[in-house]
Protein backbone atom coordinates (compact mmCIF):
# COMPACT_ATOMS: atom_id res chain seq x y z
CA UNK A 1 0.00 0.00 0.00
CA UNK A 2 2.65 2.38 1.28
CA UNK A 3 4.48 1.85 -2.52
CA UNK A 4 1.32 2.56 -4.25
CA UNK A 5 0.78 5.70 -2.70
CA UNK A 6 4.82 6.55 -3.14
CA UNK A 7 4.14 5.89 -6.78
CA UNK A 8 1.17 7.59 -7.02
CA UNK A 9 2.80 11.03 -5.39
CA UNK A 10 5.62 10.29 -7.45
CA UNK A 11 3.71 10.65 -10.55
CA UNK A 12 1.42 13.23 -10.01
CA UNK A 13 3.94 15.47 -8.57
CA UNK A 14 6.07 15.21 -12.28
CA UNK A 15 2.56 15.62 -14.08
CA UNK A 16 1.76 18.78 -11.88
CA UNK A 17 5.14 19.93 -12.43
CA UNK A 18 5.15 19.22 -16.19
CA UNK A 19 1.68 21.11 -16.37
CA UNK A 20 2.76 24.28 -14.68
CA UNK A 21 6.27 24.41 -17.14
CA UNK A 22 4.25 23.80 -19.70
CA UNK A 23 1.67 26.62 -18.62
CA UNK A 24 4.74 29.38 -17.39
CA UNK A 25 6.12 28.88 -20.98
CA UNK A 26 2.85 29.33 -22.85
CA UNK A 27 1.82 32.66 -20.84
CA UNK A 28 5.18 34.46 -20.75
CA UNK A 29 6.68 36.65 -22.93
CA UNK A 30 9.29 34.37 -23.93
CA UNK A 31 6.78 31.89 -25.80
CA UNK A 32 7.68 29.18 -27.64
CA UNK A 33 6.79 28.77 -31.26
CA UNK A 34 4.22 26.67 -31.72
CA UNK A 35 2.38 25.45 -34.96
CA UNK A 36 -1.17 26.62 -35.22
CA UNK A 37 -3.48 23.93 -34.77
CA UNK A 38 -4.95 24.65 -38.21
CA UNK A 39 -1.72 24.45 -39.85
CA UNK A 40 -0.69 20.88 -38.26
CA UNK A 41 -4.12 19.54 -39.44
CA UNK A 42 -3.55 20.73 -42.88
CA UNK A 43 -0.17 19.39 -42.69
CA UNK A 44 -1.47 15.79 -41.61
CA UNK A 45 -4.35 15.49 -44.11
CA UNK A 46 -1.82 16.28 -46.72
CA UNK A 47 0.45 13.62 -45.56
CA UNK A 48 -2.41 10.82 -45.16
CA UNK A 49 -3.79 12.23 -48.63
CA UNK A 50 -1.58 11.27 -50.88
CA UNK A 51 -2.91 7.61 -51.61
CA UNK A 52 -3.89 4.49 -49.62
CA UNK A 53 -0.52 3.59 -47.91
CA UNK A 54 0.10 6.94 -46.47
CA UNK A 55 -3.75 6.59 -45.46
CA UNK A 56 -2.94 3.59 -43.46
CA UNK A 57 0.62 4.20 -42.57
CA UNK A 58 1.48 7.72 -42.96
CA UNK A 59 4.92 8.70 -44.34
CA UNK A 60 7.14 7.61 -41.67
CA UNK A 61 8.17 7.46 -37.94
CA UNK A 62 10.19 10.87 -37.46
CA UNK A 63 9.57 12.19 -40.88
CA UNK A 64 7.26 15.55 -39.52
CA UNK A 65 9.67 17.56 -40.79
CA UNK A 66 9.52 16.98 -43.78
CA UNK A 67 5.98 16.25 -44.15
CA UNK A 68 5.52 19.59 -43.02
CA UNK A 69 7.98 21.33 -45.38
CA UNK A 70 5.72 19.77 -48.20
CA UNK A 71 2.38 20.15 -47.59
CA UNK A 72 1.88 23.41 -45.77
CA UNK A 73 -0.21 26.03 -47.39
CA UNK A 74 1.07 29.42 -49.46
CA UNK A 75 -0.94 31.53 -46.37
CA UNK A 76 1.48 30.10 -43.81
CA UNK A 77 4.49 32.39 -45.15
CA UNK A 78 2.12 35.29 -44.57
CA UNK A 79 2.72 34.54 -40.42
CA UNK A 80 5.37 35.75 -38.25
CA UNK A 81 6.65 32.37 -38.10
CA UNK A 82 6.95 31.62 -41.40
CA UNK A 83 10.79 31.10 -41.24
CA UNK A 84 10.63 28.69 -38.27
CA UNK A 85 10.55 24.38 -40.01
CA UNK A 86 8.80 22.77 -37.23
CA UNK A 87 10.08 19.61 -36.26
CA UNK A 88 7.11 18.69 -34.59
CA UNK A 89 2.89 19.09 -35.20
CA UNK A 90 0.62 20.80 -33.19
CA UNK A 91 0.06 18.21 -30.82
CA UNK A 92 0.77 14.95 -30.82
CA UNK A 93 -1.89 12.86 -32.36
CA UNK A 94 -2.14 15.03 -35.43
CA UNK A 95 1.71 13.88 -35.47
CA UNK A 96 1.14 10.22 -35.28
CA UNK A 97 -1.71 11.03 -37.93
CA UNK A 98 0.41 12.29 -40.11
CA UNK A 99 3.51 9.95 -39.32
CA UNK A 100 1.87 6.63 -39.05
CA UNK A 101 -1.48 6.78 -40.37
CA UNK A 102 -4.83 5.87 -38.76
CA UNK A 103 -3.36 3.05 -38.06
CA UNK A 104 -1.00 4.66 -35.86
CA UNK A 105 -3.87 6.66 -34.40
CA UNK A 106 -6.39 3.36 -33.89
CA UNK A 107 -3.31 2.25 -31.93
CA UNK A 108 -2.52 5.09 -29.86
CA UNK A 109 -6.32 5.43 -29.11
CA UNK A 110 -6.91 1.83 -28.20
CA UNK A 111 -3.98 2.14 -25.70
CA UNK A 112 -5.69 5.18 -24.24
CA UNK A 113 -9.22 3.40 -24.35
CA UNK A 114 -8.24 0.39 -22.53
CA UNK A 115 -6.35 2.64 -20.37
CA UNK A 116 -9.37 4.89 -19.33
CA UNK A 117 -11.51 1.65 -19.31
CA UNK A 118 -9.39 0.09 -17.13
CA UNK A 119 -7.76 2.68 -15.30
CA UNK A 120 -9.96 4.33 -12.44
CA UNK A 121 -8.93 2.11 -9.80
CA UNK A 122 -4.93 2.57 -10.29
CA UNK A 123 -3.63 5.53 -8.63
CA UNK A 124 -1.46 6.34 -11.62
CA UNK A 125 -4.63 6.76 -13.57
CA UNK A 126 -5.34 10.54 -13.17
CA UNK A 127 -1.16 11.08 -13.99
CA UNK A 128 -1.63 8.72 -17.00
CA UNK A 129 -5.13 10.61 -17.87
CA UNK A 130 -3.59 14.50 -17.63
CA UNK A 131 -1.05 13.17 -20.20
CA UNK A 132 -3.61 11.83 -22.78
CA UNK A 133 -5.30 14.57 -22.64
CA UNK A 134 -2.47 17.39 -22.85
CA UNK A 135 -1.26 14.81 -25.86
CA UNK A 136 -4.42 16.01 -28.23
CA UNK A 137 -3.21 19.36 -27.01
CA UNK A 138 0.23 20.06 -27.18
CA UNK A 139 3.37 18.97 -29.05
CA UNK A 140 5.17 16.44 -27.10
CA UNK A 141 8.84 15.84 -26.82
CA UNK A 142 11.06 12.76 -25.80
CA UNK A 143 10.45 13.85 -22.35
CA UNK A 144 6.76 13.94 -21.89
CA UNK A 145 6.27 10.64 -24.30
CA UNK A 146 8.94 8.46 -22.15
CA UNK A 147 6.68 9.73 -19.02
CA UNK A 148 3.50 8.62 -20.34
CA UNK A 149 5.13 5.25 -21.33
CA UNK A 150 6.54 4.72 -18.21
CA UNK A 151 3.42 5.52 -16.28
CA UNK A 152 1.68 2.65 -18.70
CA UNK A 153 4.56 0.21 -17.21
CA UNK A 154 3.87 1.32 -14.40
CA UNK A 155 0.03 0.76 -14.11
CA UNK A 156 0.57 -2.73 -16.43
CA UNK A 157 2.85 -3.97 -13.41
CA UNK A 158 0.61 -2.84 -10.96
CA UNK A 159 -2.58 -4.48 -12.68
CA UNK A 160 0.00 -7.74 -12.58
CA UNK A 161 0.51 -7.57 -9.29
CA UNK A 162 -2.70 -7.07 -7.93
CA UNK A 163 -4.49 -8.73 -10.28
CA UNK A 164 -7.96 -6.37 -9.54
CA UNK A 165 -7.35 -5.11 -13.41
CA UNK A 166 -7.64 -7.52 -16.28
CA UNK A 167 -5.15 -6.39 -19.24
CA UNK A 168 -7.28 -8.45 -21.91
CA UNK A 169 -6.50 -6.69 -25.52
CA UNK A 170 -10.09 -8.43 -26.79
Amino acid sequence: RLVKLVGFGASAVAIIAVSLLIAYQLFTTQKPALLPQTYGLQTATGAIGQNFQSLLVGTGPGTYFSDFARFRNADFNELDIWNIRFFNSSSLMLEILATLGLLGLLSYAFIAFRFVQNGPKSPLFLSALVLFILSVIFPFNYALLALLFIILALFAIEAKQTSEITLHVL
